[in-house]
């Protein structure tokens, strides 16, 4: 058994194995090389799309949101004043009332959701956050179009027979009509919601990238595609941009909660504080000291 012959078959057998290993692994790191790569191009088409969207909504309100719900609420006012100054001088209904309406039609700019639905859904791993900045930008769109067509309805029985009691929403005897205020409110309102939430994504992703970039680089050693950066400033410079305190109780859903570890972390940091008078090198808390200090290094990772 010892012969070189089955020396040479054993060495031969080991060799191929090892063989077959290092191909297997060089195999497998090859494959999740390319398909990290492969997630990295999709979350720059990704971020592509998303600002795309977000400059639909934009170009939106500068062409025709935010004139129509300015003139609306100015024109509202305006008839509010002269038609509570002539109800108290007992001079309703003697005179017409001249007030300048917005009756232009448009439509929303069709936006490219089906195809960032699919890489979002199907081709990124990304968190919770930015999957519900998707669903409130999809609820968005959906209900601006709702709102614009709702609108485009109300303007057909207009031109048939116009109430300013339904178009200002002013109450006339018993009943008050606000259908078309709400429409108009909903419009300027599902417009700032397509903007704020396609740009969070925007940013999501681009943290997701950002991310994702380093690790590939790290593993592979080798330089990843080069994420795709966006800039709004113009936008807000424009007045465009809502205002993140409209959606505060939003982002405030998705605050990490303190972990039980975090508490853990207090509780045994509040004991070693009392302690420290009494035994300040006992080997028993130098012991606490490097759990607590594994912890907390821990957390900031995960945190």
């Amino acid at each position: 058994m010892n012969s070189p012959f089955f020396t040479s078959i054993i060495g031969a057998g080991l060799a191929t194995l090892v063989g077959a290993w290092i191909a297997q692994k060089i195999a497998i790191t090859s494959s999740q090389r390319d398909e990290m790569l492969k997630e990295l191009r999709s979350v720059n088409l990704a971020i592509t799309l998303a600002f795309s969207i977000t400059n639909s909504f934009f170009s939106a309100k500068k062409q025709f949101v935010s004139a129509l719900v300015m003139d609306y609420d100015e024109s509202r006012k305006r008839f509010l004043s002269e038609f509570q100054a002539r109800k108290f001088s007992n001079q309703l209904g003697r005179e017409p009332i001249y007030v300048e309406g917005n009756f232009i039609s448009f439509e929303f700019p069709e936006i490219p959701l089906s195809s960032l639905e699919q890489i979002i859904l199907e081709k990124i791993s990304i968190r919770t956050r930015p999957l519900a900045a998707f669903g409130a930008l999809r609820d968005a769109y959906v209900n601006v179009n709702s709102s614009i067509r709702v609108r485009q309805s109300m303007l057909e029985d207009f031109k048939l027979k116009f109430s300013p009691y339904v178009y200002f929403a002013v109450k006339n005897g018993r009943n008050l009509d606000q259908r078309y205020a709400h429409t108009i409110e909903g419009i300027g309102s599902y417009t700032d919601d397509g903007i704020f939430f396609s740009k969070l994504l925007c940013e999501d992703l681009q943290k997701y990238g950002s991310e994702l970039a380093l690790i590939f680089k790290k593993k592979y050693k080798i330089e990843p595609p080069v994420m795709s950066q966006v800039n709004f400033s113009s936008a807000i410079v424009q007045g465009l941009m809502p205002f993140d305190k409209e959606y505060r109780s939003w982002m405030d859903g998705f605050v990490v909660p303190q972990s039980k570890i975090s508490g853990l972390m207090k509780f045994i940091l509040r004991i070693r504080l009392y302690t420290l008078f009494l035994a300040p090198t006992h080997i028993l808390w130098v012991a606490v000291d490097f759990v607590f200090v594994a912890v907390f290094l821990l957390l900031a990772v995960i945190g």
